[in-house]
């Protein structure tokens, strides 16, 4: 069975209503640069040949390395353009990138204005996915039956955006939700790679799935024919979101190479879980890596639709 985040609004706050803005008050240069900010798409068109099919299984992983020189001189050049910040105080950047945000104020707003529940960045930009592209399939809301699978997820953004998202839009469906990340209360994890906020967790710990050994590792077999057996009791699975990461402050010129593996895991994940004409929210960063090309293209042959989205309320800079 689902659960209901707080399925009421707080009654000490009242809905906000009235949410439009008079954009007359703005200048033409104003308003299109707020388009832009919204605008950041793009969308695979694939050849009508049907040429992009995935090789036999016998021929995954045998071909040599492949490195596409066009991105990798793009990547060298944003690494020349950020070791320029080597000198930098990391306070006082952070201070000024978050002064330089030109949607800073939208997260404050949403949080205040419609008593949104873990309202943070991540919060906003899946919200903003959930508005811009057809994520949750029309079966499911013909059906009245909404099933999700959220990996990487706490704190629990993605689950609280998409449930205010299904209140405040009075979708009539009946939502069961299952999550995974690396589990905050087992000694084994490194507490540099975990989330450490556990207030959703603590409060719907059945619906968190932690895989046999109980660490919420995604990137182990085991995991993955566990989470299989976890949600096989729901008829199909509508939606699977993938939130992951890690810190690569030590190295962050090479943060798209490190969490490659992870993508892929979380990739396959989705792959072996998701119903025909379900829906996958990937987290990536850059895409000049020859690995992230190759996901990619293992993503087109699997979707009839790719997008790729840099939402407004995620920074420029990232």
């Amino acid at each position: 069975a689902g659960l209901r985040i707080n399925p009421r609004m707080n009654k000490c706050k009242k809905p906000y209503i009235d949410q439009t803005t008079n954009l007359e008050k703005f200048g033409p240069e104003i308003l299109s640069e707020i388009e832009k900010l919204f605008a950041k798409k793009f969308t695979y068109t694939k050849p009508v040949s049907n040429e992009w099919q995935l090789p036999d299984a016998s021929d995954a992983f045998t071909c040599d390395h492949k490195e596409f020189n066009s991105l990798l001189a793009l990547k060298d050049s944003m690494n020349e353009v950020k070791n320029q910040l080597s000198d930098k105080n990391l306070e006082e950047w952070h201070q000024h990138t978050s002064f330089t945000n030109k949607a800073g104020k939208i997260i404050p707003h949403v949080k205040k204005s419609v008593n949104a529940e873990l309202c943070t960045q991540a919060w906003c930009k899946f919200h903003e996915i959930l508005c811009s592209f057809p994520v949750l399939p029309e079966e499911a809301l013909q059906d009245g039956e909404l099933n999700s699978v959220h990996l990487c997820e706490a704190p629990g953004a993605f689950i609280a955006s998409l449930n205010h998202y299904l209140k405040s839009h009075q979708v009539p469906c009946d939502w069961n939700w299952v999550a995974n990340t690396l589990n905050p209360y087992h000694e084994a994890n490194d507490t540099l790679m975990m989330i450490m906020d556990d207030r959703l967790i603590a409060n719907t710990l059945p619906w968190w799935y932690f895989g046999p050994d109980n660490t919420g590792d995604v990137m182990t077999l085991k995991h993955l024919t566990g989470l299989q057996n976890f949600v096989s009791n729901m008829t199909t699975v509508h939606l699977v979101t993938a939130d992951g990461s890690f810190d690569c402050q030590g190295n962050p010129g090479e943060q798209e190479a490190l969490v490659s593996p992870l993508h892929y895991c979380e990739t396959v994940t989705a792959l072996m879980i998701l119903g025909a004409g379900g829906s996958f929210v990937l987290k990536m960063f850059t895409l000049f890596e020859h690995c992230s090309t190759n996901l990619l293209f293992l993503l087109n042959c699997s979707f009839e639709e790719v997008h790729i989205f840099k939402p407004a309320t995620s920074k420029a800079g990232n």
